[in-house]
């Protein structure tokens, strides 16, 4: 299983599992104050939907034009780190 974060406009990200059995979980985020929040429990919201554990969790792609200094960029290295942990 591979999670999936994809920018999709300036300020909309997607989060999706990816499978073998193709996309799973959808949830659509609009990047305002207290992002971080936002994307932690959108991601909590499809492991609990999908009953999966973390362990599962194979991969993380993060797709889209995304300044790695800003400060969105740093919260999706921060996710990135602490999903790989």
């Amino acid at each position: 299983m591979k999670l999936a974060l994809m920018l999709k406009e300036q300020n909309s990200l997607e989060i999706h599992l990816e499978g073998k059995g193709g996309k799973a979980g959808a949830e659509s985020l609009t990047i305002s104050q207290e992002f971080d929040k936002l994307l932690i429990s959108s991601i909590d919201k499809i492991w609990i939907r999908n009953t999966m554990d973390r362990l599962s969790l194979k991969a993380l792609k993060i797709e889209g034009k995304i300044n790695k200094k800003a400060v969105f960029g740093i919260i999706l290295g921060a996710v990135n780190a602490g999903l790989e942990a």
